[in-house]
């Protein structure tokens, strides 16, 4: 139920070194045409340690984000692979180095906080009624599937989480019963 827009960034330099066909402009429009159309729950990529971003086309990316209503954000670090055409122009492109990329990293996830949005996993981050409803019903997916293998699945298991979700799921809308209705109260 989530349209996603693979901006990754709202500065048209940027775009550019990237080899985008879109500029802001044109990201901009698609985004408010998708909400003219009904869609409400809108999702913008945005990546991280490209080509000429700064601290101030990063948080001027993000600002845009806030002000087009989008209620979902992935932010990705630039990986460029081998044998690919962007991999052809990397001694031409003006990359940060890690440790630039580590600080516009933090800087993200600060700055999508302070415009609202909560970090759910490492590169994810949603508006606060969305991120807590997805992250639970995902949580409850997997573990009724009885899939552990995933870190997070297994702290989900604790009596402590399974209290935290039992009591968050009917403020989310959700009827559900655990088999087990002796859920202890969190330590």
């Amino acid at each position: 139920n989530r349209i996603s827009f693979g901006i990754q960034s709202l500065n048209d330099d940027e775009l550019k070194d990237l080899g985008r066909l879109h500029d802001n402009k044109t990201a901009v429009v698609a985004i408010n045409n998708a909400k003219r159309a009904g869609f409400n729950n809108l999702s913008a990529d945005l990546m991280l340690g490209i080509s000429r971003q700064t601290e101030e086309s990063l948080c001027s990316s993000i600002s845009a984000f806030s002000q087009l209503d989008i209620q979902h954000v992935s932010a990705y670090i630039l990986s460029i692979e081998e044998r690919t055409p962007y991999s052809k122009m990397r001694n031409a492109l003006l990359l940060p180095d890690e440790e630039k990329t580590a600080d516009l990293y933090l800087l993200a996830c600060n700055e999508l906080e302070r415009c609202g949005f909560e970090q759910y996993e490492i590169s994810n981050f949603a508006k606060s009624q969305q991120t807590r409803r997805s992250f639970l019903l995902r949580l409850l997916f997997c573990n009724l599937l009885n899939i552990s293998s995933v870190s997070s699945i297994s702290a989900f298991a604790s009596d402590s989480n399974m209290y935290l979700v039992k009591s968050l799921l009917p403020s989310l809308g959700i009827k559900f019963s655990f088999p087990s209705e002796n859920v202890p109260a969190p330590p």
